[in-house]
Order: structure tokens, then C-alpha cells, then sequence
């Protein structure tokens, strides 16, 4: 649009200038005019080059945003993942600490059932000896 805007300044600079010259005579201003047409015409091109640029580096700035958006996007994708992996072995750990110190527990008071056990029946036993003897 931008463009548009210098055609129409553009355009209105030259009728004046030739407006003006034809006091001076028709060849002048036929040259003049012919002369601002062309200059009109590279005022155009070079005003749309500009704005393609402008727009190429919006949208490459656009671009690289959003890569830079996808690359954080993946990051943060990639620590929770890990968060995650190691919440899960933290996890995982405590439960195999649990059943190993519940294992533990259950052999002692075996152990210790055993022990009981082998201690009354030596009890009994000697209980018998002392009994036999009498």
C-alpha cells in the first residue's frame, strides 16, 4: 500500500512539473515528462522491492520466532519427560527399598519364631531329662 501512496505523490509532482514546463514549451515538457515517467516507474520498483524486503525479513523474523518457540517448546517437552523419568525411578526405588526392608522384617520374625520355637522345645526337653532323672 505503501507503494500506492508514492504513486500518487509521485504522480502529482510530475503533472506538476509539467504543467509548469509547458509554459515553457511542449518538447520540455514531452522530455520532462517522459523523464518522470521512468523515474516514476523506479520509484515503484524500488518502493516494492523495499516492502518485499520488509516483508521477507517480517516473515523470516516470523520464521525464526517460531523455531526458536518450537525449539523451547521441545526443551520444556524434554525436561518434563525427564522430570518425569526420574520421578518415576525415584519412584520405583522407594518401592523396592520398601519391599526389601518388609522382606527383611518378615525374615527376623521368622528368625525370631524360629528361635522361640527352638528355645521351648529345648525347654521341653530338658524339662523331660529332669523328669527321666528323678
Amino acid at each position: 500500500m505503501t507503494w500506492k501512496l508514492t504513486l500518487r505523490q509521485a504522480d502529482h509532482t510530475s503533472k506538476r512539473k509539467i504543467s509548469h514546463e509547458e509554459e515553457e514549451g511542449p518538447s520540455t515538457s514531452k522530455i520532462q515528462a517522459t523523464s518522470d515517467h521512468g523515474y516514476l516507474e523506479r520509484l515503484i520498483e524500488e518502493t516494492r522491492d523495499e516492502e518485499e524486503t520488509e516483508t521477507g525479513s517480517k516473515k523470516n523474523e516470523q520464521a525464526d520466532r517460531k523455531r526458536a518457540e518450537r525449539k523451547q517448546a521441545e526443551r520444556k517437552q524434554a525436561e518434563r519427560v525427564q522430570a518425569e523419568r526420574v520421578q518415576a525411578e525415584r519412584e520405583q526405588a522407594e518401592r523396592e527399598q520398601v519391599e526389601r526392608e518388609q522382606a527383611e522384617r518378615e525374615q527376623a520374625e521368622r528368625e525370631q519364631v524360629e528361635r522361640e520355637q527352638a528355645e521351648r522345645e529345648q525347654a521341653e526337653r530338658e524339662q523331660a531329662e529332669r523328669k527321666q532323672a528323678e
